[in-house]
């Protein structure tokens, strides 16, 4: 079944649009934006073949609570507060992980910081939840519920900062002996303990008839905790509690980034040591995209203006990798590989300024594309018809369009990725191989042609084949880039990791449960 894409309609948010990677499509039709006011679902409804070129969808809006995870760790800053020294009072008010809105201060906004759509099956075994991290330092989850007048509403369904405080707190000691600042030392031990500073859902795990997922959360000392989130109705409006299972401490600090990938299973859960890509810890990892191509894993990472490729074979160790330094040009990622000569599949979908080479009679959508010879044509992204060839008039020094007819739209030709690529459940042996040279899109309308190429020519030389450790920058640092080189030190070290003394209790859930076990790969 081929699926032909179109633009549908424009959409206008009720608020500014908070961060990067604001924008995420769930299995069950639901699409999250990420705003300054909230969070907003937007639900995708029927009558998708509608003549009439509007977009078919209801409009929700998620307002954050304002709970922050240093209320319930048991220490009461403004008590003492006073009492600190000028660096201590400094870093208590400057951070919000350590005061959060417990001074008596302006109070702080809860704002989103990244979602994540949990796996289609653990509400109504159809329906997925939402979590959301808040710039409070707390994760929230978040289900669609339908009451008995058949009105779809969202709840939140757990509080991440309870549960933590809750479970960690019959370790914790009672301070009403320490001095001031044994106690503000104390309180920056548990804040990070418990503090989320990234997470990541697992697929839906089924055991004795019940299903559920694994929530891995990183913190900011380093440590990955991981709960489970059982299986709910849709028709439940309790909150749930998230159930303990492991905790592991990494060697690194402060966890942007957690990404779950499903390699292999024996149904249990352990954690191995990790494995170091590069360190460098000025720089966040921003998005990370895991896949599987001839029994090879490769593993993309945006790391700000880095572009990381890493590949590793099938015991885990990491045999290859390639670091690009972009600075302000994006590079488009593949959805299908091999590429189709017509790269239809391989240009990305950024609300970016984008260099001119193709341009879409429709969208007015423009790319810049560069192939010794074209014979075939080159689809707009959006509206899936050939684009417009943008030539430079060197008489009149100014970019023109070729002198083309523009197409009906009735009498559209289908690029070959609708044919192929697109279709569900296709495999890569059923990809034609074509060859096509990359797409690089640009955040500024001024690049220079000269750049540009120079980029071309060095991005075309990149190869994974051999062992390598030495990774070296496709385009050297500028005064725009950020100056700093990450070095790289690749770990072969595969033992199993030992089990953390947090799980010594008498909850259920620190028993020795088996699950699947998979690999949930972590950048610092």
């Amino acid at each position: 079944m081929s699926v032909n894409l179109k633009l549908l309609d424009h959409i206008q948010l009720s608020s500014r649009v908070h961060t990067n990677f604001a924008c995420e499509y769930s299995e069950d039709g639901k699409i999250f934006l990420l705003l300054e006011n909230g969070v907003g679902i937007l639900t995708l409804k029927g009558c998708m073949e509608n003549i009439f070129p509007r977009f078919s969808f209801r409009k929700d809006l998620i307002t954050l609570s304002n709970t922050s995870l240093c209320e319930n760790i048991d220490v009461d800053l403004p008590s003492f507060i006073n009492d600190l020294n000028k660096q201590s009072f400094y870093e208590s008010v400057l951070d919000v992980g350590l005061s959060g809105n417990t001074l008596n201060a302006t109070t702080v906004t809860s704002r989103p910081v990244c979602a994540m759509w949990s796996p289609r099956g653990i509400v109504e075994k159809t329906e997925g939840a939402l979590t959301v991290l808040t710039s409070l330092h707390n994760i929230e989850i978040y289900v669609e519920i339908i009451d008995e007048n058949e009105i779809s509403s969202f709840i939140r369904v757990a509080n991440f900062s309870k549960d933590i405080a809750d479970y960690y707190r019959r370790s914790w000691k009672k301070i009403d002996t320490f001095t001031q600042e044994n106690k503000f030392c104390e309180l920056k031990r548990r804040v990070d303990l418990v503090t989320p500073t990234a997470f990541t859902w697992s697929h839906v795990i089924l055991k004795d008839r019940k299903a559920f997922c694994i929530l891995f959360v990183g913190h900011r000392d380093g440590s990955i905790t991981a709960w489970r989130f059982v299986e709910r109705k849709a028709s439940e409006v309790y909150e749930s509690r998230l159930q303990f299972l492991e905790r592991y401490n990494t060697k690194l600090k402060e966890i942007t980034s957690l990404h779950w990938f499903c390699r292999k299973s024996d149904d249990k859960i352990k954690f191995s040591d990790e494995v170091v890509f590069s360190t460098e810890s000025d720089l966040k990892v921003d998005k990370i995209t895991i896949m599987n191509y001839q029994n090879i894993t490769y593993m993309i990472t945006v790391k700000q203006n880095y572009l990381q490729i890493y590949a590793i074979n099938g015991y885990g160790e990491v045999f290859e990798g390639k670091q690009i330094q972009v600075g302000n040009i994006y590079i488009t990622g593949s959805s299908c590989i091999p590429y189709h000569i017509d790269s239809r599949c391989a240009i990305s979908l950024m609300p970016i300024y984008i260099t001119p080479g193709y341009k879409c009679p429709f969208c007015k959508c423009v790319v810049s594309k560069e192939m010794d010879r074209e014979y075939y044509p080159i689809f707009c992204p959006y509206c899936d018809v050939p684009m417009k060839r943008r030539c430079f008039d060197k008489k009149y020094k100014k970019i023109t369009e070729d002198t083309l007819e523009t197409i009906n739209p009735d009498e559209v030709v289908i690029s070959e990725c609708n044919n192929d690529c697109l279709k569900d459940e296709i495999h890569f042996s059923d990809i034609e191989e074509n060859t096509v040279d990359y797409i690089v899109l640009t955040d500024s309308e001024d690049e220079r042609d000269e750049s540009v190429k120079e980029l071309y020519s060095r991005i075309k030389n990149i190869v994974l084949s051999s062992p390598s450790y030495e990774i070296e920058p496709i385009i050297p640092s500028t005064a725009g880039g950020s100056g700093h080189q990450p070095d790289t030190s690749p770990k072969s070290t595969q033992d199993q990791g030992e089990h953390p003394d947090e799980n010594d209790g008498d909850d259920e859930e620190d028993d020795e449960d088996e699950y699947d076990n998979d690999d949930a790969y972590v950048n610092e």
